[in-house]
């Protein structure tokens, strides 16, 4: 008696995968007038947290760099893929997930580095489903400023309890 008789239709849909998302902030960034370079997009990223930062840091540098020399007056980098977080045994879990821990490394590497004066650089590190880690949190936005304008007491502190959602709130 508990089975069903009729069957209500159901239709499952794949909108999109990973490398659907990275073409699609492509196209968004072209139709908003940003140079995109092939070599300037990059799928299946599935790096450390750290070795990502330090290569999302050096292509932002680049890509100032760029603007400087007159290629564009915007130029935009996209990469997607699911960074790998490893938690030392005994380490807390603070607020943020991997894409704001890979932002907030990011914003220390930005911070030590030369810039083209004139010239802004923001690096955008999303979690595509809305979610990063326990937190309503969904990324975050950083900038060469972003470090230094958390404190970096407290950025260093959040960077070490894998808090990066403090910091970046407080920046």
């Amino acid at each position: 008696p508990e089975t069903p008789k009729r069957l209500v239709p159901h239709v499952a849909r794949v909108i999109g995968g990973p490398d659907d998302l990275v073409f699609a902030a492509v196209a968004a960034s072209v139709a908003l007038g940003a140079v995109v370079r092939p070599a300037d997009v990059e799928t299946r990223v599935g790096d450390p947290v750290d070795a990502l930062a330090a290569r999302l840091a050096a292509r932002a540098q680049a890509l100032a760099w760029r603007v400087e020399a007159g290629e564009g007056a915007t130029i935009a980098a996209v990469a997607g893929g699911e960074p790998v977080v490893r938690l030392p045994r005994g380490a807390g879990s603070g607020r943020g997930g991997r894409a704001q821990h890979t932002a907030l490394l990011v914003a220390e590497r930005l911070a030590s580095m030369r810039w083209p004066a004139d010239v802004e650089v923001a690096v955008l590190c999303g979690a595509s489903d809305g979610t990063d880690g326990p937190t309503g949190d969904a990324g975050g936005v950083v900038d060469a400023g972003t470090w230094l304008r958390a404190g970096v007491g407290v950025a260093s502190a959040a960077r070490d309890g894998f808090d990066a959602g403090t910091a970046l709130a407080a920046a």
